[in-house]
């Protein structure tokens, strides 16, 4: 493991500076998709939850989950300093996710998630699997 190079009120002003909307990989994705004909709603209400895009007439909700809140099984690195407390948030955030995908498909819904790293490195898969997807609703 490796010290953090940012004392910790500098390492605050960072953490709260990361948005929770417009992220660069969710706007890369977005645009993307757009450019294939494939229009979405950007953080639409459903379900007491607002995906980060939607196809509300198909009902496929959309999440690009980010690596360090989401824990990316591949690509997670856990922070070192506080760990107890960062551990607790990862947990509750994949249990949040979960609770969050079970209401949306009770509902009828169809979530989509895809980690930040698949759109950052694999664009083009990542769009080829939501317009199969889009697709098969279609039918």
């Amino acid at each position: 493991m490796t010290k953090d190079c940012f004392d910790v009120e500098m390492r605050s002003q960072i953490m709260k500076a990361v948005g929770k909307r417009e992220t660069a990989p969710e706007r890369r994705f977005r645009l993307d998709l757009w450019r294939i004909g494939l229009r979405n709603r950007k953080h639409p209400r459903i379900a007491d939850t607002r995906p980060n895009l939607a196809f509300v007439g198909l009902c496929i909700a959309v999440f690009v989950d980010g690596r360090f809140w989401h824990g990316c099984p591949r690509d997670y690195v856990a922070p070192v300093g506080n760990a107890p407390l960062w551990q607790e948030k990862l947990r509750r955030n994949r249990a949040r996710d979960r609770l969050v995908n079970e209401r949306l498909e009770n509902d009828g819904w169809t979530v989509f998630r895809v980690w930040e790293c698949e759109v950052n490195q694999r664009l083009e898969r990542v769009t080829a699997r939501i317009r199969q997807l889009v697709e098969q609703c279609r039918d």
